[in-house]
């Protein structure tokens, strides 16, 4: 007979927590993997599960559903006290609710640019708050840095990765959902929510904004890494074209647009995607269902607004392979198990520490319009 790791819910506990812990995994990440491997119940998780609309369903609704916790239908209209704190319900539930639920939110924003999209990898960072960072840079001595035929004894072209002193700091962000105690606990689940992907969003409308900063000016005083630029006359095909062949120069090879307010809409105005005349392919659903199309490429994606693109008059062309490095401290929750599982609560605390480090200046270039 198979021996789960979980083969009820109750074996969703803060034992498992602990293990979690262990494994410098968040404790979704612990219950997915468990799910992934096979070490959960078939009855309360299937991985392979797909929604109506033939999503697969994710690992933690499908957890408090067979916790009977349901986010829509019939038993949403629960309370939160109703929901995660019956008699037979362990309230570690909740915490992991909120953890998994306000990551699915960052991941829902529909045409924006998320910081998601200029981050190539994630680094833990475990008992530091300051990084190294690995920078790449052509040698001083050789201007190309292109392999090229060399004779006996000659040197080779070179491309540096140093070290240096090119360090970020991980600083804390979070914010509060605050609330009288009793309020708190009655709340339907629901409303809870709508309140939770309010401040989701926040955080990665604010992760978007540092993201772009930092493509555009480094990660600090120091940088080798600074933002490169093509000057252009009009919005035009043409010009968009010159950045991509500035991009190219650094190898990079980009497909997302995006850029200031004013300068990204008019590309939208062009045309090839305006005109009823036009035969892009893309420009017929633009215009019947705003359906944003492709452009040479890229994928448009709205920057958030402010950001250190408002008022710039520049577009900027982001290959996110190139990304930035976001390094974490991996030993934090997101929220606090502890507190969170107490009928005494009334604040839930979202918490990440984290920073932003630009390697080389691939990740984006941009086209700045008189």
């Amino acid at each position: 007979m198979t021996k789960f790791a979980i083969a009820q819910i109750r074996d969703i506990n803060k034992d498992l927590k602990q293990e979690a812990a262990s494994n410098r995994r968040s404790f979704g990440a612990q219950i997915e993997m468990l799910a992934l491997t096979g070490q959960i119940a078939a009855g309360l998780v299937n991985p392979a599960r797909l929604s109506a609309g033939g999503q697969p369903v994710p690992v933690y609704r499908q957890v408090l559903a067979a916790a009977g916790v349901d986010l829509r239908g019939a038993r949403s209209a629960q309370t939160i006290k109703d929901a995660f704190y019956r008699n037979d319900a362990d309230p570690i539930l909740f915490p992991y609710y909120i953890e998994e639920r306000y990551r699915e939110i960052q991941n829902q924003m529909r045409n924006q640019l998320t910081a998601n999209d200029l981050v190539a990898e994630r680094i833990p960072l475990t008992g530091q708050t300051i990084a190294q960072v690995p920078i790449l840079r052509e040698d001083e001595t050789d201007t190309s840095g292109d392999t090229s035929r060399v004779s006996e004894g000659a040197e080779f072209p070179t491309l540096l990765i140093e070290m240096g002193n090119q360090t970020v700091n991980l600083l804390k962000y979070g914010g509060n959902l605050k609330a009288p105690k009793e309020s708190m606990l009655n709340i339907r689940v629901p409303i809870f929510d709508r309140w939770l992907g309010v401040l989701a969003r926040r955080e990665e409308l604010r992760k978007g904004r540092n993201a772009i900063k930092t493509v555009l000016n480094g990660h600090g005083p120091d940088t080798v890494a600074p933002n490169v630029d093509a000057t252009a006359g009009g919005a035009s095909i043409a010009e968009i074209v010159k950045g991509l062949q500035l991009a190219a120069r650094y190898g990079a090879q980009p497909n997302i647009i995006t850029g200031d307010a004013e300068v990204f809409g008019t590309l939208f105005n062009l045309d090839i995607l305006s005109s009823p005349a036009s035969t892009f392919g893309g420009a017929e659903s633009f215009r019947t269902t705003g359906v944003l199309p492709s452009i040479l490429g890229m994928a448009p994606r709205m920057a958030p607004i402010p950001s250190e693109l408002d008022g710039s008059n520049k577009l900027l062309l982001i290959d996110p392979e190139r990304g930035l490095i976001e390094y974490y401290n991996p030993d934090m929750d997101l929220v606090e198990y502890d507190y969170l599982m107490s009928r005494q609560m009334n604040v839930v605390q979202i918490s990440e520490m984290s920073g932003l480090a630009k390697p080389d200046q691939g990740v984006g270039v941009t086209v700045t319009f008189d």
